[in-house]
């Protein structure tokens, strides 16, 4: 729309803000195609279930290249139903980030019972260039303060459970990680954990296996037995269940 840069920073402050009056009034001050102005003021109202909001935005007069960026969301949101996770998916067109380096999709992460987002990131494609390289990228950054203060609040409510603990020595991580990849592929729900740390504490499980030089130690509550090989543990498995 060419404009200058303090009308472009408070247009952009009033579609974050969602704040439609503040936009028309903004709009009505600088000189903008109509089609323009019919886009920017239905943006904040562009929010919730991914095919209801680019249907919508379909309707309205976009250019081929806002036609092809609808496409691109879309083909996204398809691989993210792909990996079942269609419904925690919402789109909002209307959303700006304060970092002006991001050259297509942003993206923020929620979780419950917090009101401001723990993840934030999107695509930037020339921001190496800054440093004479040409590394087109996805990046995302993580509140871990908010993480990890709600992740207390959970574990005071309810204590999760597991399947199984899977416990190495630090000359048996990678044997361990094949043995848990495994498991889950059996639909155990699985955490991998040093052995110097208290699983009972962190992840309580069901059962724990420690993974050694020579095999395995299943710990079914205080039972305990040797196996030799991963296939002879995870036969017993499927016996036991």
């Amino acid at each position: 729309m060419h404009l200058d840069k303090q009308a472009l920073n408070a247009l952009k402050q009033s579609i974050r803000a969602k704040n439609v009056p503040e936009i028309e009034t903004l709009l009505q001050q600088i000189d903008v195609d109509e089609h323009f102005k019919e886009i920017i003021t239905s943006l904040p109202f562009l929010y919730g279930k991914p095919e209801d909001v680019i249907d919508r935005a379909r309707a309205l007069p976009l250019t081929n290249a806002m036609h092809q960026t609808l496409d691109n969301l879309m083909e996204i949101y398809d691989y993210l139903d792909a990996y079942g996770i269609k419904d925690h998916i919402v789109a909002d067109l209307s959303l700006i980030n304060h970092m002006d380096y991001y050259s297509d999709i942003i993206f923020q992460g929620f979780i419950e019972k917090v009101g401001k987002p723990v993840l934030m990131g999107g695509r930037y494609n020339t921001l190496a260039n800054q440093f004479d390289a040409n590394i087109p990228a996805v990046g995302f950054a993580c509140n871990l303060d908010l993480l990890l203060n709600q992740t207390n609040k959970v574990r005071n409510t309810e204590e999760n459970i597991v399947d199984i603990c899977v416990l190495h020595h630090s000359s048996t991580v990678k044997k361990a990680i094949k043995l848990a990849t495994f498991l889950r592929n059996m639909n155990y729900e699985t955490m991998i954990l040093p052995k110097e740390i208290d699983y009972k504490t962190i992840a309580p499980a069901k059962m724990a296996i420690y993974t050694n030089q020579n095999g395995f130690t299943l710990d079914n509550d205080g039972e305990i037995t040797e196996f030799s090989s991963m296939d002879e543990l995870t036969t017993f498995l499927q016996k036991e269940t």
